[in-house]
């Protein structure tokens, strides 16, 4: 049985206030993007979060936030919660408004 521990994940910061696509995570030649955890904060007004790959694929459904809306998703670092399913494309996350978005990414590279 393969062990992994907090060591075997990367982390990216989550700071992001504009009605766009934003790179969270970039694509790594070989490599998929597991999201083995995640904390997010939204601002004061509703806004919809979609985690897409670069090609503005969707990976997840528009996500709804009330005003100063929040998730966390707990660390599972071995089955993850969702990832990238194209080997070699990146991670995006697309805000449907312009409301300030803050939080942590923890994922790790598979094969």
């Amino acid at each position: 049985m393969e062990e992994f521990r907090a060591t075997d994940c990367l982390q990216v910061k989550i700071d992001k206030n504009t009605a766009t696509s934003h790179v969270l995570v970039a694509g790594t030649t070989g490599k998929r993007i597991l999201v083995v955890g995640l904390m997010l904060v939204v601002g004061a007004s509703a806004v919809n979060v979609t985690f897409e790959d670069e090609d503005g694929t969707d990976i997840t459904g528009p996500l709804p936030f009330g005003a100063n809306g929040g998730v966390v998703l707990h660390r599972n670092i071995k089955d993850g919660h969702f990832h990238v399913p194209t080997s070699g494309k990146g991670l995006n996350m697309l805000l449907s408004g312009a409301v300030q978005a803050s939080g942590i990414l923890s994922y790790r590279l598979i094969d």
